[in-house]
C-alpha cells in the first residue's frame, strides 16, 4: 500500500463508531495511514483537538445540535458539568484547539455554525467543513466519502465540497469556513 503522507486523525465521539469505522475504511483503501480515536469526555475531545503530531486532515465523526457536539449524560467526574443536556458547546474547547495547518471535517448534524467554525479555525486550522442543518446520517457519510475522495485526488477543501455539494444536491449542504492560511494565500 502506497503512504500518501502524514496520519489522518479521526476522533469518533459516542454513537458514531459504525460511522467513523466506515470514514476510516475509505482512507486506509485510498493509502492513508489513520489514528482512530474513540472520545467519550471533554477532556479527550480536547486532546484530539491538540494533538502532537498534528494530522494533514481530522475527522470528527459524531451527533450535534444548534452548534453542540453530542456526548450524551456523564457524571460530572467525567465532565458531565461541562455539558449542557448532553452537549459540548465550542466555547468549551475553543481555547484548546492547536491544529495549524490542517482541515477539519465534522459529521455531526448543525454543526457548521460560526461557534464551532471559529474554534477550529482561530486554533490554525486551514478550513473547516461541516454539514449546515440535519441530513440524514446516510447522507452525511456519503458526503465525507465524496470529500474525502476529492482531497486525496489532490483537490482543495474548497473543491472537495464542490464534489459532495452536487453530489448530494437537495440531500445536504456542507458548508466551508476558511482558516487563516487560506486567507493569506
Amino acid at each position: 500500500m502506497k503512504d500518501h503522507g502524514p496520519t489522518v486523525l479521526i476522533g469518533v465521539l459516542p454513537d458514531a463508531s459504525l460511522e467513523a469505522i466506515a470514514v476510516r475504511a475509505v482512507l486506509e483503501a485510498g493509502g492513508r495511514r489513520v489514528d482512530l480515536r474513540f472520545i467519550a469526555t471533554p477532556e479527550q475531545f480536547r486532546q484530539i483537538v491538540a494533538p502532537q503530531p498534528v494530522p494533514d486532515l481530522l475527522v470528527i465523526c459524531g451527533h450535534g445540535a444548534d452548534g453542540t457536539l453530542h456526548f450524551g449524560p456523564l457524571p460530572d467526574s467525567a465532565g458531565g458539568h461541562e455539558l449542557t443536556n448532553g452537549y459540548l458547546a465550542a466555547e468549551r474547547f475553543a481555547g484548546h484547539v492547536t491544529l495549524p495547518g490542517c482541515t477539519v471535517l465534522c459529521t455531526a448534524c448543525d454543526s457548521a455554525t460560526a461557534g464551532l467554525a471559529e474554534a477550529f479555525v482561530k486554533g490554525g486550522a486551514v478550513a473547516y467543513l461541516a454539514p449546515a442543518g440535519e441530513p440524514d446520517g446516510h447522507d452525511m457519510l456519503l458526503a465525507a466519502h465524496h470529500v474525502l475522495h476529492a482531497l486525496q485526488r489532490g483537490l482543495d477543501a474548497q473543491a472537495a465540497m464542490a464534489v459532495a455539494n452536487a453530489a448530494l444536491a437537495g440531500a445536504l449542504t456542507l458548508r466551508l469556513h476558511h482558516g487563516v492560511a487560506h486567507a493569506a494565500a
